[in-house]
């Protein structure tokens, strides 16, 4: 009986029926709190997100059910801080994955929040898939997140900054440049990659520009910027 009434209720839909779906996520039955939480994922209203990964700690059935629900909410909200919410779950990535592309739908409005994803350590995968939607946004605001990352301890960050990037090509190019200096080798190494990737005139020319002006300054500094021009086109002169 109990589960006759989620299903009409389900069959009923909107937000009239959400918070009797979400008091169906406590009831005994395994098969009751089953038919709430796939009804609310076919609702797909981000009030329940909170509910929805409380449920992640539930039997197994339940957790495969709340885990289709949140990346059927994720493909489908385009609200800023129910994504977030969602990229707070930890170890179910193809969430974060739905997730990344509503926030890619999204655009610049997202590129804040989705830095502050990129430089938050408690939770590393959310990180990885904040660099992808931002290489995607092509924001320059993400530039300088984007090359701290670069040499992150994160397995696969790395990677993921670098591809973001190289797409949003030439807006990175005098911040790569600037850091470049002062990394260590590791970074400088990944820094001149992305440099030739990108390939922008204005490179060489902001290089040629500080060799020039500072050969009589400051001439090891000079040395250090003709050695980098060099690296990144060898026919310059």
């Amino acid at each position: 009986v109990r589960e006759s009434a989620v299903e009409v209720l389900a069959g009923i839909g909107g937000s009239q029926a959400v918070e009797p779906l979400i008091k169906s996520l406590t009831d005994k039955e395994l098969f009751v709190r089953k038919a709430g939480v796939i009804a609310l994922g076919e609702i797909k209203d981000p009030r329940v997100i909170p509910v929805l990964i409380e449920m992640l700690d539930d039997e197994e059935d339940i957790r495969e059910e709340a885990v289709g629900a949140l990346k059927s909410i994720a493909e489908s909200t385009k609200d800023i801080t129910s994504l977030e919410k969602l990229f707070s779950v930890k170890s179910h990535e193809e969430i974060q994955l739905a997730g990344t592309e509503s926030f890619i739908a999204i655009g610049k409005p997202a590129v804040e929040s989705l830095i502050k994803i990129l430089l938050n350590r408690d939770n590393e995968d959310a990180r990885k898939y904040a660099a992808i939607a931002l290489g995607e946004i092509k924001d320059p605001r993400a530039v300088m997140p984007l090359i701290a990352a670069l040499t992150d301890e994160n397995s696969g960050l790395g990677d993921m900054a670098n591809k973001a990037l190289i797409k949003i090509g030439k807006p990175a190019t005098i911040s790569l440049i600037k850091t470049v200096m002062f990394g260590d080798k590791d970074f400088q190494k990944q820094a001149v990659y992305i440099l030739k990737e990108i390939d922008d005139p204005a490179a060489v020319n902001y290089l040629c520009q500080k060799v020039e002006s500072l050969k009589y300054k400051d001439q090891a500094q000079a040395k250090k910027y003709a050695e980098l021009l060099k690296t990144i086109d060898p026919d310059a002169h």
